[in-house]
């Protein structure tokens, strides 16, 4: 199975890059415009390999790494409607505001640096993760 992986996280770009794999990094301060990407690949052929909500249910996280799958048996509609789900998420007026202070944007990239290389553990079978156990030990 190949991957892709998109993200506005430097971290995870960074990761990806000295693994010489395919990570498409969207150079903005906003989730969405990750999902947006994403969306394209979906209707150009790729599926989602992840939950892109997954881990992102009760807190806002402006960074988003998103892993997708060359090929797949599931409906780019229904994968489609997910993304979409999940832009409504990130926009939804229940949230409450996130501050954009230097520190607290750290602490939401190290969040989503963490997700990702869980999701990364979990698509282990696949080469592009056969060291993922290094992942974590990232020095900031």
């Amino acid at each position: 199975m190949q991957l892709k992986v998109i993200t506005n996280n430097p971290q995870i770009r960074q990761l990806l890059r000295e693994r010489q794999e395919d990570c498409q990094f969207i150079d903005a301060e906003e989730a969405d415009a990750v999902l947006l990407a994403a969306q394209q690949l979906i209707m150009a052929g790729w599926r989602l390999a992840a939950d892109p909500l997954q881990g992102y249910y009760t807190r806002y996280n402006p960074f988003h790494t998103v892993f997708l799958q060359n090929g797949g048996d599931d409906s780019p509609d229904m994968q489609i409607l997910r993304l979409q789900h999940s832009v409504e998420h990130l926009h939804s007026s229940r949230r409450p505001p996130i501050e954009k202070t230097p520190r607290i944007r750290a602490d939401y990239q190290a969040l989503d640096y963490s997700l990702a290389c869980s999701t990364m553990a979990l698509l282990g079978d696949c080469p592009i993760y056969d060291e993922v156990n290094n992942c974590g030990n990232q020095k900031n």
